[in-house]
């Protein structure tokens, strides 16, 4: 596991900050590294699509980029180095001058930053403390896509997202698969298991780089309240929601939500022509990771754009900046279509055949949503975050020395503004804007304990500003006015790390509960089945699969894992099922036919059944097909395995395997 963290942290920096460095962006350290995650894999991405195209093998291809990126940035540092001696020791020599002039408010913000990674870890290994393999649906079918592209070294759709490992393909679609890409990557590198490299990288990944990106755009909206920008990263990784999306399985979100806003710091710095490049492939990784992320990076970059126009009254500024990200915008759609065309239809497919987009609600109710972060379960959560977002809100538009942070209020608003009008389905044309999420309304909830981290931190410092210059004023004396400004300093940071542990001792309860909430519920799967997984590995024959419940108790981490090829693979769009897919169906739902139906042992026989795995646990809203009485009724089914409830039965076929002279597809509905 630590060597898996790593490599995680060594694949979102490195590539990415040689590819800002050699590009010649002259960016600060902080938005260089919140920049550099979706530089970096944006640029993967576009190798490993680039090498599905040509047909060559893309993990080792991605693999080998990596590598030859992260020697060449040594060398030409190295070279940098040489070259530069005299002038790197001067600046060697102004950095330990800038660090001795640092005051109270820089070394507390950067406390609170550390203190935020610590949190964040700590939190996150809480969370999944006790879990063998992640929890939720698409967890189990992110490890599936990952094993594909592992196996068939192919980006290709139609391979990666079949419904069956056996070789079957699927309709050409589109899916957004960098964070799998980055797991096959690692796992090759390292050898560890797709489950716990995925674990490795919702930790790392949420814990170090959320509170780092928060931090950083804080810092470029003011940088003169290096307080709000600690207090802000402090704040981000406690909203519970973030850490109960993995109960889903949403791992990727995990991940798009703490990139977000790096990819509106890396639009912000772009000035150049490579600047936009650098910018352009920010936007690909921000896609390639989870595509309803983009819209938000995008009216996070636009809103600062806006405000500091406004503020500097220089339309050239905003002139300028709009064509920049606008640029990288196009570049990086244009380079996206171009190595994977099936894109352009991903919002009409995914929402025809899933059915994602839910019915309208009455404005009353879409404005409640919005008002309590449009998740219920944060109103009882984290109330105090929401009283936090309103104080911070009203600073922002009412307190001058707050203007800076009006950005991150405009952004809110477009974003609250957008969610009322999905929940409504009253966009209209405008409902283009909202295809990146799919028609599913709780994609746009997710992305406010992101937006709400800086104007909870602006409400705490602005709160402590007030109550000092009221203390002030009440006592005030001239011959103490120097002592008291001082004293203002030190009380103004003291009062940010006591609210900083507040905010603590309000979420760690939560925790606690998503905890539990994510064995009981989502988690089914463990080290008994683990267990069966290991003994399947070693005794399944070559071209064999095992019939299991359609993943209802995790069983698809036996191929993610394990390499054992299971009777069901990614579930097909709705209204996409191909007649195989329906036949196992048919076959899943009628094995206690097996003695008399002679079309029950031919699909056990053109599916290469050799076993059937059962565990009584379940997860949420998992449907048991397969009972346990029914295999123990059945010669047919022999039990091999039994351990706490997981049996594993190995399938006695026909010598002369009967025919099947019906359509048994026939009423099969999907």
């Amino acid at each position: 596991m630590i060597t898996a963290v790593l490599l995680w942290l060594g694949l979102a920096i490195v590539p990415g900050t040689v590819l800002i460095r050699t590009a010649g962006c002259r960016w600060g350290f902080w938005t260089t590294l919140a920049a550099a995650p979706t530089v970096g894999l944006g640029a993967l991405y576009v190798v490993g699509l680039a090498a599905s195209r040509l047909g060559a093998p893309v993990v080792d291809v991605a693999v080998a980029a990596v590598v030859v990126v992260t020697c060449l940035g040594a060398i030409a540092e190295v070279v940098r180095l040489c070259r530069r001696r005299t002038a790197t020791r001067a600046a060697a020599r102004e950095a330990r001058v800038r660090l001795a002039a640092l005051s109270m408010p820089h070394w507390v913000s950067y406390a609170l930053l550390g203190g935020a990674v610590v949190l964040g870890a700590m939190t996150w290994i809480a969370t999944m403390k006790g879990l063998a393999f992640p929890p939720g649906w698409d967890a189990m079918h992110h490890g599936y896509f990952t094993r594909q592209i592992l196996d068939h070294q192919t980006l290709d759709g139609s391979v990666v997202l079949a419904p069956s490992a056996s070789g079957e393909t699927a309709p050409d679609s589109f899916y957004p698969l960098l964070f799998n890409l980055c797991i096959a990557v690692i796992e090759q590198v390292s050898g560890t298991a797709v489950s716990q490299v995925m674990f490795a990288g919702i930790a790392t990944t949420g814990a170090v780089f959320l509170p780092v990106t928060v931090y950083a755009l804080a810092r470029r909206i003011d940088p003169g309240r290096p307080l709000v920008a600690g207090l802000a990263a402090f704040i981000a990784p406690l909203s519970l929601s973030t850490y109960a999306l993995i109960g889903t399985g949403r791992d990727n979100t995990v991940l798009g939500l703490a990139l977000t806003l790096g990819t509106a710091l890396a639009l912000l710095a772009a000035r150049t022509r490579a600047g936009v490049a650098v910018g352009a492939l920010g936007v690909v990784g921000i896609i390639g990771i989870h595509t309803s992320e983009m819209p938000v990076a995008l009216i996070m970059a636009a809103s600062i754009a806006v405000v500091d126009v406004v503020r500097s009254r220089r339309l050239d500024v905003f002139r300028c900046r709009i064509v920049v990200v606008a640029a990288s915008v196009v570049a990086a759609i244009v380079c996206l279509v171009v190595l994977e065309p099936t894109i352009l239809s991903a919002s009409s497919s995914r929402e025809g055949a899933i059915g994602t987009a839910g019915p309208g609600i009455d404005l009353r109710d879409a404005v409640s949503q919005m008002l309590t972060l449009g998740w219920d379960r944060n109103a009882h959560s984290l109330p105090v975050l929401q009283i936090l977002l309103g104080i911070g809100l009203l600073a922002t538009l009412l307190l001058p020395g707050f203007r800076a942070y009006l950005s991150t209020t405009l952004a809110y608003g477009l974003i609250a503004a957008l969610m009322v009008g999905l929940f409504t389905q009253s966009l209209g044309p405008l409902q283009v804007v909202a295809s990146p999420w799919y028609g599913d309304l709780n994609r746009l909830a997710w992305t406010f304990p992101v937006l709400t981290a800086i104007p909870a931190a602006v409400a705490v410092v602005a709160v402590a500003e007030c109550v000092g210059r009221l203390a002030g004023a009440i006592g005030r004396h001239r011959r103490h006015r120097a002592v008291r400004r001082d004293y203002s300093r030190t009380g103004l940071a003291v009062v940010t790390v006591a609210a900083a542990c507040g905010l603590i001792l309000t979420a760690l309860p939560d925790t606690a509960r998503t905890n539990l909430e994510l064995h009981v519920l989502f988690g089914p799967a463990d080290a008994d089945s683990r267990a069966a997984f290991e003994y399947l590995q070693e005794d399944i024959r070559p071209g064999e699969v095992v019939m299991d419940d359609r993943r209802a108790s995790g069983s698809l981490w036996m191929y993610d894992d394990y390499g054992v090829p299971p009777l069901f693979g990614n579930s097909p769009y709705l209204g996409a099922a191909p007649k195989s897919w329906k036949e196992r169906l048919w076959l899943i739902r009628h094995l206690d036919d097996v003695a008399d139906d002679p079309c029950v042992d031919a699909l056990l026989a053109k599916y290469r059944v050799g076993y059937v795995y059962y565990d009584d646990a379940r997860i949420l809203e998992g449907e048991r097909r397969i009972e346990k009485a029914v295999l123990d009724r059945h010669r047919q089914f022999t039990p091999v395995f039994d351990q706490n409830g997981v049996t594993v039965y190995r399938v006695a076929r026909s010598v002369d395997v009967p025919r099947c002279d019906r359509d048994v597809t026939r009423g099969i509905t999907w």
